[in-house]
């Protein structure tokens, strides 16, 4: 006995693997800025201990540069300042400043900025980093 064979034909209104689609869809976003959190994230940290470590050794080559200027006869505070800002200026993309306050402590902050990858997309272009140090001007 042969029957015959229907042929089942979607209904227009069948709607199965929308969810699945509208589920993707929703979550491709979230995973792309998740990555760019992480990715650019750890570029910020990068140049922030750059910012750091550079500050740290700019107030180191202040408090040397002033210990050598009082033997020459020089302000040992201008040159200490004078020093830092230099040591700071040989490094590309970072900005200082440089004070010496009442206690003779060269104070140096870094900041210098890490272009993002990911974040780009969503209108964050740069993210900002900061370092900071501290070194004591001791009479020679």
């Amino acid at each position: 006995m042969n029957h015959p064979r229907r042929e089942v034909r979607p209904r227009p209104d069948d709607e199965r693997g929308a969810s699945v689609s509208v589920l993707i869809a929703a979550c491709i976003p979230a995973f792309m800025l998740i990555c760019g959190l992480a990715v650019d994230g750890a570029h910020q940290v990068s140049a922030q201990r750059a910012a750091t470590v550079t500050a740290a050794q700019a107030a180191r080559v202040g408090s040397d540069s002033a210990a050598t200027g009082r033997l020459n006869g020089l302000d040992a505070r201008q040159e200490a300042m004078r020093a830092a800002r230099e040591h700071v200026g040989t490094q590309p993309g970072m900005a200082c400043t440089v004070g010496i306050d009442a206690n003779d402590r060269v104070h140096v902050e870094v900041s210098t900025r890490a272009d993002t990858a990911f974040l780009s997309i969503v209108g964050i272009n740069h993210l900002n980093a900061r370092g900071a140090a501290t070194a004591e001007l001791r009479p020679v």
